[in-house]
């Protein structure tokens, strides 16, 4: 199982939660991987909403291949926004 603990310990391994914010995590991918996904995915979810994005709306996403990049394009094109992605190496 997967939670946040909205304000301290966010990165321990147990916690003491609630159990309605609980997310089930599957075999695959492991929990590490999950907790990656989850906090990159809350992380593009909070731009999305800072920046008010709407359906048709334009948006340049850079460091589109990035970890949390790969999930905002995905999530921004499903909310109808047309994307412009960059990507380099450094």
């Amino acid at each position: 199982m997967l939670a946040t603990t909205a304000v301290v310990g966010g990165y321990a391994e147990l916690a003491v939660v609630p159990a309605d914010p609980l997310i089930p995590v599957p075999e695959a991918p492991d929990t590490g991987a999950a907790v990656a996904l989850y906090r990159h995915g809350a992380t593009a979810e909070a731009l999305i909403r800072a920046a008010r994005v709407a359906p048709r709306d334009r948006v340049l996403v850079q460091a589109a291949a990035g970890a949390v990049g790969t999930i905002l394009v995905q999530l921004l094109k499903r909310r109808g926004a047309t994307v412009i992605g960059t990507a380099g190496r450094s």
